[in-house]
């Protein structure tokens, strides 16, 4: 086989499993938009049957950390160590660093919100915080970070 036609099988190749990519990622959205459980549950969530179902206690550590970041006077770092030392862990228990902590900040599921092909849509799940509490805790971490 020459150069050409292997690139040429090459880019097919691409192409198909970027058709591929583009499905799953779009049959995971929808899932997950009707409530689903398509990926490790976030922080503070366990599945149930499928369905993400959350965690009291972890729930209440998570809501005090976001009002910790959107209150501004907290480094992401210092809120980690303060959560740590609460019992905040992460999901394989270990304790929260503070980029796992700026992941968790910025992931708007914690609202009730999913992201689907139109932007972010409301989740069927149970939401940790109030949106208003999620775009606080943003607004605080665009002027630190």
């Amino acid at each position: 086989m020459n150069t050409t036609e292997q690139q040429i099988r090459d880019e097919y190749k691409r192409a198909r499993q970027r058709g591929w990519t583009k499905k799953a990622k779009d049959a995971m959205r929808r899932k997950e938009a009707e409530g689903g459980a398509v990926r490790v549950m976030p922080n503070g969530y366990t599945a149930v049957n499928g369905r993400p179902v959350l965690d009291p206690a972890k729930a209440a550590l998570i809501r005090e950390a976001f009002e910790l970041v959107g209150g501004g006077r907290h480094s992401v770092r210092e809120i980690a160590r303060i959560m740590a030392a609460k019992g905040l862990s992460g999901t394989r228990g270990g304790p929260l660093g503070p980029t796992s902590m700026l992941y968790l900040f910025r992931n708007p599921w914690y609202a009730g919100l999913v992201e689907s092909g139109e932007g972010l849509a409301r989740g069927q799940h149970e939401a940790v915080i109030s949106e208003e509490t999620f775009q606080r805790a943003q607004a605080a971490l665009d002027r630190r970070h």
